[in-house]
C-alpha cells in the first residue's frame, strides 16, 4: 500500500524491553478505499487517491457524491491523493534554435527543462525525453528563455549597462562578458561605477 488514512483513538502505554513505560497513540488506520486513480495520460500526474472513512450522504456536496456513486463507492469523509513513481515523456522547443537577436543583437536564451529538479542526480532535456523515471515528489523545472537582443551588446552605453546592473536585470560578471563593460566598486555598498579606460580597452579587444 502506498499510504494510509487513519484517526487519532486515544493514547495508552507499552513497556519496553526494560520496564520503562512508552506512551503512545492509537491509530484506527483503515480501511481505506482507492477512489481514483491519477495518469499521466488524463491528468499530467500519476497519484493514487485513498479515502478513509463515511458519512451521511446528506452531508456530501451533490457533484462530490455523484463521484462515489459513479464508482459504486461508498463516499469517504476523508479523501487524500499519494504521488507514485512515474516517467516522462516530452520534448522541449527552441533549444537548439533559439529567438534569434536582430542588427547585431545576440540570441536568447534557450528554453530547458530539468527533470529530477533539485534532486542528487538531476536529467536535463536535451531535446526530448524520452520516458526518464521520476521518483513522487521530485519536482520539474521549466525555464524559459529570452527574446533576442537588439543592437550590439557593444555599443549599448555603458551608463545603461551600469543602470541594468544596479536594477539586477545583469549580473556583474555578464557586464562585462556580454556588454563588456568594467565596473569598480561593489554592488553591497552601491559603490559601483563604471571604468571607462577599462571598458574601452575590453571592447576594442573584442571588435
Amino acid at each position: 500500500m502506498i499510504g494510509l488514512i487513519g484517526r487519532k483513538v486515544g493514547m495508552t502505554q507499552i513497556f519496553d524491553d526494560k520496564g520503562n513505560v512508552v506512551p503512545v497513540t492509537v491509530i484506527e488506520a483503515g480501511p481505506c478505499t482507492v477512489t481514483e486513480v491519477r495518469t499521466d495520460a488524463r491528468d499530467g500526474y500519476q497519484a493514487v487517491q485513498v479515502g478513509f472513512g463515511t458519512n451521511k450522504e446528506s452531508r456530501f456536496r451533490r457533484p462530490v457524491l455523484g463521484q462515489f456513486k459513479k464508482r459504486n463507492l461508498p463516499p469517504s469523509r476523508h479523501v487524500k491523493e499519494f504521488r507514485v513513481d512515474a516517467k516522462v515523456y516530452t520534448y522541449v522547443v527552441g533549444m537548439k534554435y533559439p529567438m534569434p537577436g536582430i542588427c547585431g543583437g545576440q540570441p536568447g536564451e534557450p528554453n530547458k527543462l530539468t527533470i529530477r529538479y533539485e534532486s542528487d542526480d538531476p536529467f536535463v532535456v536535451k531535446h526530448t525525453a524520452d520516458w526518464i523515471p521520476m521518483a513522487a515528489g521530485q519536482k520539474l523545472n521549466y525555464d524559459y528563455g529570452g527574446g533576442g537582443g537588439w543592437g550590439d551588446p557593444l555599443d549599448r552605453e555603458p551608463q545603461a549597462v551600469l543602470d541594468d546592473v544596479l536594477d539586477e536585470y545583469v549580473s556583474l560578471e555578464g557586464a562585462a562578458r556580454d556588454y563588456g563593460v568594467v565596473l569598480t566598486g561593489s554592488l553591497d555598498d552601491l559603490t559601483l561605477a563604471v571604468d571607462q579606460e577599462a571598458t574601452d580597452r575590453l571592447r576594442a579587444s573584442r571588435r
